[in-house]
């Protein structure tokens, strides 16, 4: 066992069974040569299984964890809290040496802890010796994510120190007699040989179990589930967790002027091209970062479905098994998008203002016979468990009084969640922002209405939700996963806070741009830190010092943002400080 630190109490409650600490820093953590495992330890016992789905540790708990930079997501043996139940919670930190990678990514110097599909978890030890070079473990359960009987495991692999041993289904005598990486998978055993035949309990090797799941579907398709929690070992051997979600912006092109929207404003000022994100470069991007998202949203200075070919890169999301979300004015579902969209797993977010006549003049050059029919047609053929249909309107002193005609049209179209927000005013625009005075009447009556109709859709008056059922988020198998923070700031102090962080998208969250280059998030995109071409360029980013000083600089403990600058003004918007 490693060194031991004990965990500084009190825990905070994050969600259900879970607990959130921070970690102290390890003297075993970020030596030149050496990376490190982490275990967790209730009263003296190790507990787990460990790198699971914050979710899981919330939802079922019993010992589960997850490290995730500089924080811990943990349960108790027995799902009690652990600032009352008297026991003590320590970490051991075990150093171990850094294996050169068998199969180098584009050569590079990283190696990605999973291929598509797998998932891993640590294979325990201690090992029994089974004759010459052949060890023996236990096999732990590997639990299917669904509950319906259908998913399962298939096709062990064998992992050690991040890389994947390739001589898989070995006899057991050449397991024993010519070991190099050899294994077998028997029942709920594992035969196995170390690459070099050392000894598995002395050399400080990493072990774990990869395995796939897959879930047959009522036609006899098999659905691979791709891999969840991913990270990487950079470089020295530091640990990164990669991130979960992306915005991939394919165009600053548009088919409407709008008087509330900023960035065609902005780009007409400044006189800058409108123009595609090239679909080669896309398909870079998409090769690059695809196979480790959970979520990836189309949202951008344009109308994303203008690309032409957005049906490659909707093809491309759903091969990933991603989970997506699309902004869209919705004045384009031509039959062709319609049934594109209507086979995507996630959600499509439309900006719909007003109805009738005052849409057309809101939404300049959009018409309204065209959300209509588009929508209603969407609305036919989806699979409301898979897609989920919202609606952001934004209020402005011309649109206040359709905010209820909004709302009753979203409730006769079947829509999941209406988002309205203020109007922001923005220079060269003569549309004007309601008062309190004014809105009051109107929030007052969408309450109302909440109330009056019980089956209706969520209804948010942002920051602040009139009906709140979760409609709007998609829960099936193809989502991977959910950090359950959002991607802006929120200060110490509030409920919804995260315990490290005042910010969390340079943690779980990336902004591409039309070249390939990588922002912060969606609100820093003057600032470019890299590029997302190819995996090296993008861990060189990723992993990089000014990432690095990016996240130390959203801490609530030493909040400073000032390593991006428009970090210190989006704090200010969220925050009010």
């Amino acid at each position: 066992m490693g060194a031991v630190y004990p965990l500084p109490k009190p825990f905070a409650a994050d969600n259900g069974f879970a607990w959130l600490v921070k970690l102290p820093q390890f003297e075993a953590w970020g030596k030149g040569g050496t990376g490190f495992r982490l275990q967790f330890m209730e009263d003296g016992r190790p507990l787990g299984p460990p790198d699971q789905l914050h979710d899981d540790v919330r939802q079922e708990g019993n010992g589960r964890y997850s490290h995730w930079s500089d924080g811990l997501w943990f349960s108790t043996s027995d799902n009690s809290d652990p600032n009352t139940n008297g026991r003590d919670y320590t970490i051991s930190v075990v150093p171990v040496e850094q294996a050169v990678p068998a199969a180098p990514v584009k050569e590079g110097y990283a190696r990605l802890l999973f291929e598509e599909g797998v998932y891993t978890v640590d294979l325990p030890g201690r090992y029994g010796n089974a004759g010459g070079f052949a060890w023996t473990a236990y096999i732990p359960e590997l639990a299917p994510l669904a509950s319906d009987g259908q998913s399962r495991y298939s096709e062990l692999f064998l992992i050690e120190d991040g890389v994947f041993l390739p001589r898989a289904d070995m006899l057991h005598d050449d397991i024993r007699q010519k070991g190099e990486g050899r294994y077998s998978h028997w029942g709920n055993e594992l035969w196995f040989a170390t690459s070099d035949n050392s000894d598995p309990n002395t050399n400080g090797r990493h072990y774990q179990i990869g395995y796939k799941l897959h879930k047959t579907l009522d036609d006899g398709s098999i659905v691979y589930h791709a891999a969840r929690g991913a990270y990487v070992l950079y470089r020295n051997g530091s640990r990164f967790a990669l991130p979960q979600y992306c915005n991939i912006g394919l165009t600053n092109k548009c088919n409407l002027r709008c008087e509330i929207c900023g960035s065609q404003k902005f780009l007409d000022n400044e006189k800058i091209p409108r123009r595609f994100m090239d679909i080669g470069l896309f398909r870079k991007v998409a090769d690059t970062i695809l196979p480790f998202m959970t979520e990836v949203e189309l949202s951008s200075y344009g109308e994303p479905s203008l690309h032409p070919d957005f049906e490659e890169v909707l093809r491309a999301i759903r091969d990933h098994d991603c989970v997506f979300k699309l902004q869209t004015n919705a004045t384009l579902l031509t039959d062709r998008l319609v049934n594109l969209l209507a086979g995507m797993v996630g959600t499509v977010w439309m900006s719909i203002d007003a109805t009738g006549p005052l849409f057309n003049d809101v939404r300049r050059n959009g018409k309204w016979e065209n959300v209509e029919r588009g929508v209603r047609r969407l609305n036919e053929l989806r699979d409301p468990e898979k897609l989920k249909l919202c609606v952001n309107p934004t209020v402005t002193r011309r649109t206040l009084p359709a905010m209820m005609d909004v709302l009753e049209w979203a409730y006769a179209n079947q829509v999941d969640s209406v988002n309205f927000r203020q109007y922001d005013p923005i220079a060269d625009s003569f549309e004007e922002q309601p008062s309190p005075e004014e809105l009051a009447p109107q929030i007052a009556a969408l309450g109302e209405w909440a109330a009056a109709h019980p089956d209706g859709p969520d209804i948010r008056f942002e920051p602040n939700w009139i009906r709140f059922t979760n409609k709007e988020v998609v829960d099936t198998v193809h989502y991977k996963a959910r950090s359950g923070h959002a991607n802006y700031p929120i200060l110490s102090g509030r409920p919804d806070a995260h315990p490290v962080y005042a910010c969390m998208a340079p943690l779980q969250y990336v902004d591409i741009g039309l070249d390939g280059e990588i922002y912060a998030c969606c609100r820093t995109q003057r600032t470019v830190l890299g590029f997302a071409t190819s995996l090296d360029a993008f861990l060189e980013t990723w992993c990089g010092k000014r990432y690095e000083s990016l996240r130390r600089s959203l801490r609530h403990d030493g909040l400073n943002p000032v390593v991006l600058p428009e970090c210190a003004g989006c704090v200010k918007s969220y925050g009010g400080s």
